[in-house]
């Protein structure tokens, strides 16, 4: 049959519904896969997929799959064979003019781990500025902020949504490859002028996996899914400082339909497509934030499946704030925060080495509204 011994990947949206295209390439004798797997033999995408450098395709490159039109089915058919594309007179089915070199290719991001004073392995006070406020109030005088370290375990609140969609099996962060980002992510809305702090987490999750299974080889080559494996898009909001809402969509028997939802809410909550190459802020949309487990994909993962961020004898950061104005009754001095709270302004800060644009955050504690200046 005409695409006998290929296995074919989509990205991105062609001139039919995906699953029409998958049914096409079956009936002509070709086998399917949801993601770029080691057993892909050609990526499918148009054009605007390929210049915008998806997932799927910056995989395909590293790992020189041929990226190809979806002419070249066409093609096939025509000759009755899947087509040799290392042959000049079929170049032209090619995305890129040649077929794909296993050079390797950056999705994005920054690499640097974070080092200095965000690490916490300096000794003394780490001094910030912050102001304690009632809830919806201007505090009147800015108040100090320090943090003081100690060896403990400390559970991440970044983390914490990956518990809340285990059903069962090892929960993971869903990826493919080691080179592509995972489909996580951490979003961030302010208005300062309203002491408005939200975050928004969205990932897709797979449960189901045996602890040694490589998540690239999730899906079999002809789309089938274990019966045991389930998918989910599992959102996770609030404001800044409280535990939030959860919401987990699913289960999928198939990682592109939890894929597909990530995708959907992304877009929605940020105005930006998930695959777009630079991230642009729009007005009244939720901002994208790089954070430390985005740099770190496999040591996170370890901790997400732990539970904890101290697991590996990382310190404890607990953060002080200063008192003078006698609120409460208390006398000058320094106050450490509830320990939630705590958590969530060393998240900030170290979410701020990160984006310098998160320099003052609001973080809820309790009947509290923490205003956290890290450029004081």
């Amino acid at each position: 049959m005409a695409l006998s011994g290929g296995t074919f990947a989509i990205s991105g949206t062609l001139s039919v519904p995906r699953s029409q295209m998958f049914n096409r390439i079956k009936r002509l004798g070709g086998k399917t896969s949801t993601s770029v797997t080691s057993k892909v033999t050609h990526l499918l995408c148009s054009q605007h997929e390929y210049q915008a450098k998806t997932n799927k395709v910056i995989l395909a490159e590293g790992r020189g799959i041929p990226l190809v039109h979806e002419c070249f089915l066409d093609a096939c058919l025509a000759a009755g064979q899947l087509l040799d594309l290392s042959l000049p007179q079929h170049a032209e089915y090619l995305l890129d003019g040649g077929a794909s070199s296993g050079g390797s290719a950056s999705s994005g991001g920054s690499s640097s781990s974070g080092t200095g004073s965000s690490s916490g392995a300096r000794k003394g006070k780490k001094r910030s500025g912050s102001e304690a406020e009632l809830d919806n109030t201007e505090a009147s005088t800015p108040n100090k902020s320090r943090k003081k370290e100690y060896q403990a375990e400390q559970v991440n609140p970044a983390f914490l949504a990956i518990h809340g969609a285990s059903g069962a099996g090892s929960p993971r962060v869903y990826s493919v490859g080691q080179d592509v980002k995972p489909f996580s992510c951490e979003l961030v809305q302010q208005d300062q002028s309203k002491n408005m702090d939200k975050y928004y987490r969205i990932q897709v999750i797979v449960t189901g996996l045996d602890p040694d299974e490589d998540e690239e080889e999730e899906d079999d080559s002809d789309g089938d899914t274990n019966d045991c494996r389930r998918y989910f898009t599992f959102c996770h909001w609030g404001r800044t400082g409280a535990s939030g809402q959860t919401q987990s969509l699913g289960p999928f028997h198939h990682a592109q339909e939890a894929i597909d939802s990530f995708e959907e809410k992304f877009s929605s909550k940020t105005g930006n497509a998930w695959d777009a190459g630079a991230f642009v802020r729009k007005r009244n949309k939720y901002n994208l934030v790089q954070t430390k487990q985005n740099q770190d994909q496999e040591q996170d993962q370890d901790q997400n499946q732990n539970g904890a961020s101290g697991a590996n004898g990382q310190q404890e950061m607990i953060w002080q704030y200063w008192v003078d104005d006698f609120i409460d009754g208390k006398p000058p001095g320094w106050y450490d925060y509830a320990e939630e709270a705590s958590n969530w302004v060393e998240q900030c800060f170290q979410m701020f080495q990160l984006n310098d644009w998160l320099d003052v955050r609001f973080v809820q504690s309790g009947d509290f509204t923490y205003r956290c200046d890290f450029y004081i």
